[in-house]
């Protein structure tokens, strides 16, 4: 919290901010969908070939805009599943590493504002640095990289239900 407040005082002093390491942005960054960063999971669900995971995915589409994931994480599940834990704890670190640089090198901005944790992806990025547009466009590509983590595992899963399926 000493960081944000040191943040929105350097913001209100019109100075730039410079606390990197805050909660905000971990919260921003690696909980797009939820926990996990399971909006990507959800997105390929929704285009599975599997009838179970498309359902799924089109049930979980709507709370995991809003970073609510328990319907993902209970109802795939990722819950006890060794296949999907994998992409499910390393996305959310490649995606706060990702973010961390592309703010070091100045593509994205530090987090001034608190915005609730419920703001949806974009939108959050976009709001808790008061209007800059890389920092949406940063947690978008965070998106797209949980899709290329997730790919094979879920490939993998795709075919495991596949097999159920048809026995």
């Amino acid at each position: 919290m000493e960081g944000m407040d040191a943040n929105m005082a350097a913001v209100a002093a019109g100075q730039a901010a410079s606390s990197i390491n805050l909660m905000e942005t971990v919260m921003g960054i690696t909980y797009i969908g939820g926990q996990g960063c399971t909006l990507a999971l959800v997105l390929m669900c929704m285009r599975s070939k599997v009838k179970k995971l498309k359902s799924i995915g089109r049930v979980c589409i709507f709370p995991a805009i809003f970073n609510i994931n328990e319907t993902m994480t209970f109802g795939l599940p990722i819950v006890l599943n060794p296949i999907l834990a994998i992409p499910f704890m390393f996305a959310p670190v490649i995606s706060a590493t990702f973010a961390y640089w592309m703010t070091v090198i100045g593509f994205a901005q530090v987090i001034s504002f608190q915005v609730p944790w419920t703001t949806p992806v974009g939108i959050m990025g976009f709001l808790a640095t008061g209007g800059h547009i890389g920092t949406a466009i940063t947690q978008i590509i965070c998106v797209a990289l949980s899709v290329v983590i997730y790919t094979p595992f879920v490939l993998i899963s795709n075919k495991q239900a596949q097999m159920e399926e048809n026995q």
